[in-house]
């Protein structure tokens, strides 16, 4: 039973990931109507989608809440024109009126959207229709491309703001009228026309672009032979390069169910091929393929949100993020290193899927791509305007390269491919956009913050109270959603404790990202699941174990911003190596080898070097690394004195 309601979380993610800045092209979920009029109108609409928001990045947008809603309906257009299956007659009359009533709506905000915002304590009967009518439409598409959970998170909070004034004690709301909520929701710059969509419909959509042609131009090759050719000859080759692959391929794409579909396919039976049970293949692909969401320059669509939320430049998000993101993969690699001499694994003689020349002009598209992103948020654009000018250096040397030459058809295929792509990232934002609203017009945000300060618990206590809040809201949501949620009702209570905020959001935004591998609810486990042909439970408890190490970090840099690559030089180098020897020590624990089996005693010593490592200050630095050569050099005398004895 378990099985088979997994499959079914599965497929809703499949059919519509939460794809981040960047997704590859996936197959249309069984019901989408394809090859068929209604797909072609589709098609045109996500060109559309794409020739606005080019043309928007070249020039510049309109007033901030029209950009916002033409983006929406846009996406609410293709959402609803793309899905659902046209065979009875009562369908098509469902779809007409539904189409009919968007179309209706995309004109009257075109027409009246400076009247629509002055209007907003005072809204119209067609106000109010019209946003009745699109806060439920919105839910309905949450529904089908992000999945019921988000939708079921967004009815909550609308319950709350239309019942809560009936609670008791500090969690009662004030009693709103239906025609204040609906104008706080429509009119307002605050929900539905609210940050989160700004964020989608600015930085997210062009790095979505710029995504789908990287992976068009043959850039997944160009990723998983470079990893093969980095581990072809070592111990545990296979599932290093399934690390190394997805970490590459994680810097492009901003989601890890169609990182585990790109590399996973190739990556797993390589592992399994090489001597990997199925179980840990499987839990290496997925692990490896999470880290990917937080892999600069191409991080998730939360990595933008928190860029909003602490008023802080993309490019300076992206800095935050580097240590900690290798410091996870980090992790995962030692794990899967230790695992493999555990195991007595021989290296796997692996070939490369590209010749020499198509290596060299794929990967001259793929650099002309990256580098261009890099220079331009290193010397301080936007984020839209880098991704803008990266896709554009990218088209032109894809145009020009003699190898897989680019065509109009292949670059409106693309383009295409990044507005469907954009379906489930815009419609979990709009959806978001109006869980932000509800706790805006109720004070829930403050009544929370409140209710920590009374409790007055200890800060150890409250950080881990987040990283359960952080995993239980990813079960169900996208990282975007859960992270928006966690950001809006926990990041004040965390600041309130004295933390700093870029660590605080940098905090919920990495466990947000780690609910894909927690289980019981593990998607990403899921999906490596069923391409090792393995059990989805003993696949996630296994990723939960390979990742254990990398769950240290967010407790690290939370006290200790240089990981963040904040303060000076030689502070960070001194961090980044503390916090990589207890990286080190913990896997040796969760492993129990290096050199051979490492005694209990000498675990729990490690678990008291992983603890020195971790806490600020040279003094327990010491300490640590003093423990931690001790075991590992233990251990090497005694596989010697065994050699010895052996030969």
């Amino acid at each position: 039973m378990m099985l088979k309601r997994n499959d079914k979380l599965l497929q809703k993610e499949l059919e519509s990931t939460d794809a981040g800045p960047s997704s590859t092209e996936t197959a249309p979920a069984k019901n989408w109507v394809q090859d068929t009029p209604l797909w072609m109108v589709g098609t045109a609409i996500a060109i559309a989608l794409g020739a606005y928001h080019f043309a928007t990045s070249f020039v510049g947008i309109p007033q901030a809440w029209l950009h916002r809603a033409i983006h929406m309906m846009l996406v609410l257009l293709l959402a609803y024109i793309s899905f659902g299956k046209v065979k009875k007659p009562i369908r098509y009359l469902e779809k007409g009126i539904t189409v009919g009533f968007l179309c209706l709506a995309f004109a009257y905000i075109l027409v009246y959207y400076n009247d629509i915002q002055l209007r907003a304590a005072f809204p119209t009967t067609l106000d109010l229709v019209i946003g009745t009518g699109l806060v439920a439409l919105v839910i309905v598409a949450c529904w089908r491309y992000v999945g019921p959970a988000m939708a079921w998170v967004i009815i909550a909070f609308c319950l709350y703001a239309v019942l809560g004034f009936l609670l008791p004690g500090r969690l009662k709301a004030p009693q709103l009228t239906f025609s204040y909520m609906i104008s706080y929701l429509f009119n307002s710059n605050f929900a539905l026309m609210g940050s989160t969509t700004g964020v989608a419909a600015t930085s997210v959509v062009m790095f979505v672009f710029f995504g789908a042609l990287l992976d068009k131009s043959g850039a997944m090759k160009v990723f998983s032979d470079i990893s093969i050719m980095a581990t072809r000859r070592i111990t545990g080759g296979p599932a290093k390069a399934s690390v190394i692959a997805c970490a590459l391929v994680g810097m492009i794409q901003g989601n890890s169910i169609t990182n585990v579909a790109t590399t996973g396919t190739f990556a797993i039976p390589l592992m399994k091929r090489a001597g990997y049970s199925k179980e840990f293949a499987g839990a290496v692909e997925a692990t490896a393929a999470t880290g990917g969401m937080i892999m600069p320059p191409v991080m998730g669509a939360a990595a933008f949100l928190m860029a909003e939320y602490t008023s802080t430049p993309y490019s300076k998000i992206i800095v935050y993020a580097i240590v900690p993101a290798l410091l996870y993969y980090l992790g995962v690699f030692l794990a899967v290193h230790l695992r493999a001499l555990r195991w007595g694994l021989k290296p796997v003689e692996l070939e490369l899927s590209l010749s020499k020349k198509e290596m060299l002009w794929q990967g001259l598209t793929c650099l002309a791509g990256f580098l261009t992103l890099i220079v331009m948020l290193v010397a301080g654009f936007s984020a839209t305007r880098s991704a803008l000018f990266a896709t554009l250096a990218l088209t032109l040397v894809w145009v020009i390269r003699p190898v897989d030459r680019l065509t109009l058809r292949g670059f409106l295929k693309a383009v295409e491919s990044g507005g469907r792509g954009m379906l489930s990232v815009s419609t979990a934002c709009v959806g978001a956009g109006i869980v932000v609203g509800c706790i805006g017009m109720t004070g829930l945000g403050i009544k929370i913050s409140v209710l920590a300060s009374i409790v007055n618990a200890n800060v150890w206590a409250v950080l881990i109270m987040s990283m359960v809040v952080c995993i239980i809201l990813g079960m169900g949501l996208p990282v975007t959603a859960s992270y928006v949620l966690a950001a809006t009702t926990l990041s004040s209570v965390l600041t309130g404790y004295g933390l700093e905020l870029i660590p605080v959001h940098m905090f919920l935004l990495y466990f947000a990202t780690m609910s894909a591998i927690t289980p019981p609810v593990a998607l990403a486990s899921y999906a490596a699941a069923g391409i090792a042909d393995a059990s989805p439970n003993k696949v996630g408890w296994q990723g939960l174990v390979l990742v254990l190490p990398s769950f240290l970090v967010p407790f690290v840099f939370i006290f200790n911003q240089e990981l963040l690559l904040i303060g000076n030089g030689l502070d960070i180098i001194l961090a980044v190596l503390s916090a990589s020897a207890g990286i080190f020590a913990f896997s040796i624990i969760t492993e129990g080898w290096i050199f051979g089996k490492v005694p209990t005693p000498a675990r729990v010593l490690l678990g008291v070097a992983v603890v020195c490592l971790l806490m600020v200050g040279v003094a327990t630095d010491l300490i640590g690394y003093v423990i931690l050569a001790a075991v590992v050099l233990t251990n090497y005398m005694a596989a010697r004195k065994r050699k010895k004895e052996l030969a």
